[in-house]
């Protein structure tokens, strides 16, 4: 538990959103890059991670493929702007693997 390591507590501290570059795209509550909200919590049976919109708090690390805003993020990234399906392959090739899909 992350109490346990307290000099991992920086890696949990909130960045400006100046700091942040979400490479043109929205946020993505539905990101497969989402920790489980109990991840890291310290009270049992009560979210380390709360999101801005409550509606999602309940979603928030348990998708299990890459959203239309994940694949974006990739194809921003690498330069492309190709298909799902040839992404799909693109990731396929460098054994990147997303359940589900």
């Amino acid at each position: 538990m992350l109490h346990e390591y307290p000099e991992n507590l920086y890696k949990y501290e909130k960045y400006a959103e100046s700091v942040n570059d979400p490479l043109g795209t929205c946020y993505d509550y539905l990101s497969v890059m989402y920790y489980d909200p109990f991840g890291f919590n310290i009270v049992p049976n009560k979210p380390a991670i709360y999101t801005c919109d409550p509606s999602y708090q309940v979603r928030i690390g348990y998708v299990e493929k890459a959203s239309p805003v994940d694949i974006e993020t990739i194809q921003v990234l690498h330069g492309c702007r190709q298909s799902v399906g040839s992404i799909r392959i693109h990731v396929a090739l460098l054994s990147l693997t997303f359940s589900g899909g």
